[in-house]
């Protein structure tokens, strides 16, 4: 049967099979699994640095967008001159 699937597909058969015997054995249920997951996965360092590199970038934008700006206003008087 195995010969039908390729050996990576039937690894992750065999690691499913082997979590959900575990997860009966222990008694756990996958809904405690998935929100421990979650919790692990989900931080606030995670949501501040977030909010943090957003400052950051908008700040780079702007420096950007003002040195285009005074760059041409210096083009523009460069050709006046």
């Amino acid at each position: 049967m195995l010969a039908m699937v390729n050996s990576m597909v039937a690894a992750i058969i065999y690691l499913l099979l082997i979590s959900i015997t575990l997860l009966s054995i222990l008694r756990v249920s996958p809904i405690v699994v998935i929100k421990k997951i979650g919790e692990m996965l989900k931080t606030s360092d995670f949501a501040n640095e977030s909010k943090k590199m957003l400052r950051f970038f908008e700040k780079a934008k702007e420096s950007m967008l003002l040195k285009k700006f005074n760059d041409s206003a210096e083009e523009k008087n460069q050709k006046l001159s």
